[in-house]
């Protein structure tokens, strides 16, 4: 499932470039019941009839949650800003390779800041070059905890969420 359209939407109207995280199995398979028509991605687990659609539906999901990994990266560049970011590849490789091919677009500098898998992740920039990047459950908790993080690290009151993105098989 591709999350990242979503992320990079937002960011462009407000714009910041990208982020990354990491999520739990629960969080892959509610995405995974999102994709299936009359399976609300709000749905309670442990709500859903055994013999069901959604129930299996729910097993698929449980299934490929637990044996596929979806990977993403954010590339960053200190000197212009630019950010690039991926989603939903199979290897680790492919998805640092095109996070750093959007981000050289507008930046000679750029380099990898995180790589992650069935995850979000979120990228903030304050004071001083301070580089932060976090991973969470969910794009808004890993903006929050880079912006923490960024400020404890020196970063200063203008620590800003400059990517997120998150990816799930």
């Amino acid at each position: 499932m591709r999350i990242a359209l979503k992320a990079s939407l937002c960011a462009a109207s407000i714009g910041i470039s990208a982020i990354i995280a990491g999520p739990t199995m629960a969080d892959c398979v509610v995405w995974c019941m999102a994709g299936y028509s009359g399976c609300s991605k709000d749905y309670q687990i442990s709500q859903i009839e055994a013999g069901t659609y959604c129930s299996q539906r729910q097993s698929a999901c449980e299934a490929k949650c637990q044996s596929k990994k979806a990977f993403g990266s954010v590339a960053y560049s200190k000197t212009t800003g630019a950010a690039g970011w991926s989603d939903s590849h199979d290897n680790k490789q492919d998805a640092e390779r095109t996070a750093l091919s959007q981000c050289t677009q507008n930046g000679a500098d750029c380099r990898v800041i995180v790589t992650f898998a069935n995850s979000c992740a979120a990228v903030a920039v304050g004071d001083d070059g301070v580089v932060v990047a976090k991973l969470a459950d969910s794009g808004d908790e890993a903006g929050e905890a880079a912006v923490l993080a960024c400020s404890d690290a020196g970063g200063g009151d203008s620590c800003t969420v400059q990517a997120w993105s998150c990816s799930f098989p």
